[in-house]
């Protein structure tokens, strides 16, 4: 027997008919009984009257006929209606039977229903891990291999030179690095090449056949704005290569290989690949996707700039200034400041002779890219400590170089550190609840300088640093600037490039002008007339 016979009652041993459907209850049998129990009685009352009739010859019509049939009806009414309780007792017995059996089947069915549904939660469950753990295990597979090609290429590169035993000899010594190289030896073939090969990095030599160096970086600008563009020059001095700069037309020189080591040229441009891999950075990208209109280089700047690769004098620079009178105000009294001289001016060409042609130029573009849009009085005050900052840190950042390894810094880069805080200026332009949620941050913290605000916030990925550089990268910056601004918090993330020294410096003084510009009282601080004299001009 199984578990379930136990739980059934037992059944009667006479077999029990199946029960119709009939409604029985104790007054309908009543009744019936007090029916059988009348027609009992008349009947036995006739017999009575028939016997005394023809035998006893009685009047059959006397009080005692009655008592007999009356005795017999009532015992036989009670008969009846003791055998209609019983059928009564018998079919409710039956039917509380079936009822128990119904309701003990729904509960059994009610339980397999439930056991049934968890089994099938557990399967779904484990079917949905199983799942789960396959997709990780796709997308870990799919990281490993992304990165595994990450590693093997960092980009491909594009060499374009007149001279095919050279370019036969690079593409024989870069054979097994970091990334794909592809040659040309004129303009119009790497073109070509482009249209099918997506391009990185395209060097050209300054000498080209049939098309010019300058013409063909104008049509990569033009036709692939997404690919950076380098020159190729020798250890001389030539006038292309310098026009090419000052055009715009590429970020960085490189030089060809001397005796065949080409350990500079490999390491400058897995530099600039890398570089260009940071700036590129996923969340970088969707932060800038989220600005209704990518930040461009202002009309005034790219004027000024086109003068001065036209060699245009200081009155020639000084009457586009003069356009824009916040620009132009902006300058003079940056130029009046002690920031560069004692001598007073109202004149703008005088000013673009005291402040230098490069420093000018960088002044016009932080201060074209404030007046755009109409920001609140309080983010034109924090535009003004930004511009601040950045005057000092960059008038400092010479006697640091001094101070620290002995020389003056690179009269190429004496303005680097006007642009390395521009990130800032984009986020007060575009992600104003964002700055402003860093520098209340900040005034709860006044030891703690906006980049560590950055990155107790959770924007540790998509810094003021990484924003600033992926816009003077995209603006086709030098690539000395876009590294100063990317690394000026964090030098030491720099392992591969060639400033390494500028970078400290910039980040050096960035750090102590901070620090100094965070201390409300110098009399405890140890300080020699240097550093003192950076906290004056900063009050």
């Amino acid at each position: 027997m199984n578990k379930t016979d136990h739980k059934k009652p037992q059944k009667p041993t006479a077999p029990t008919p199946k029960p119709t459907p009939i409604i029985a209850d104790t007054e309908v049998n009543l009744v019936l009984g007090l029916i059988a129990g009348f027609i009992t009685g008349v009947l036995l009352l006739c017999v009575v009257i028939f016997v005394h009739q023809s035998i006893i010859g009685e009047n059959p019509f006397t009080w005692r006929i009655y008592i007999l049939p009356a005795i017999c009806g009532g015992l036989s009414g009670i008969i009846v209606s003791n055998f209609f309780l019983k059928r009564q007792v018998v079919l409710s017995e039956t039917v509380t039977f079936e009822r128990k059996q119904r309701l003990l089947f729904q509960r059994d069915l009610s339980k397999a229903n439930i056991l049934l549904k968890q089994l099938q939660d557990k399967l779904r469950n484990e079917i949905a891990a199983n799942v789960k753990a396959s997709a990780a295990l796709r997308k870990s597979k799919q990281e490993m291999t992304q990165l595994t090609e990450i590693t093997a290429s960092l980009g491909n590169v594009f060499i374009v030179d007149n001279e095919p035993g050279y370019l036969a000899f690079l593409q024989d010594a870069f054979k097994n690095a970091e990334f794909t190289l592809y040659c040309a030896t004129t303009g119009r073939e790497a073109l070509m090449k482009m249209m099918q090969i997506p391009a990185d990095l395209v060097i050209s030599d300054y000498r080209l056949p049939e098309m010019t160096a300058a013409d063909f970086l104008k049509n990569v600008k033009f036709d692939y704005p997404a690919a950076t563009r380098a020159v190729m020059g020798d250890y001389e001095y030539q006038p292309s290569v310098v026009q090419i700069l000052t055009e715009g037309l590429a970020s960085s020189v490189f030089m060809k290989p001397k005796n065949n080591d080409i350990t500079d040229l490999q390491n400058g441009i897995a530099r600039v690949l890398k570089l260009r891999k940071v700036l590129n950075d996923g969340k970088i990208s969707a932060l800038m996707g989220t600005i209704e209109q990518m930040p461009k280089l202002p009309l005034i700047f790219n004027e000024f700039s086109d003068a001065v690769r036209r060699e245009a004098n200081f009155q020639q620079l000084a009457d586009i200034i003069s356009k824009d009178t916040a620009v132009a105000a902006k300058l003079l009294q940056i130029s009046n400041s002690a920031f560069f001289s004692s001598e007073k001016t109202a004149s703008l060409e005088q000013a673009i002779m005291m402040l230098g042609v490069s420093a000018t130029r960088d002044i016009v573009l932080t201060a074209s890219l404030s007046e755009r849009g109409a920001p609140r009085t309080l983010h034109m005050e924090y535009f003004q400590k930004i511009m601040k900052h950045s005057l000092v840190v960059n008038k400092y950042m010479e006697p640091f170089s001094r101070l620290v390894y002995g020389k003056s810094i690179d009269r190429n880069f004496k303005s680097v550190g006007l642009t390395h805080d521009i990130g800032k200026i984009i986020l007060l332009q575009n992600f104003p609840d964002r700055f402003d949620k860093i520098v209340s941050m900040q005034l709860r913290n006044p030891k703690a300088s906006f980049y560590d605000c950055e990155i107790a916030l959770g924007y540790g990925d998509c810094t003021h640093a990484e924003i600033g550089a992926y816009l003077l990268d995209l603006w086709n910056f030098p690539t000395i600037s876009v590294e100063v601004a990317l690394y000026h918090h964090t030098p030491t993330l720099a392992r591969d490039t060639q400033y390494n020294e500028i970078l400290r410096i910039a980040s050096m003084t960035n750090e102590v002008v901070n620090y100094l510009s965070s201390s409300s009282n110098l009399e405890n601080i140890n300080l020699n007339d240097f550093l003192k004299a950076i906290k004056n001009e900063l009050m």
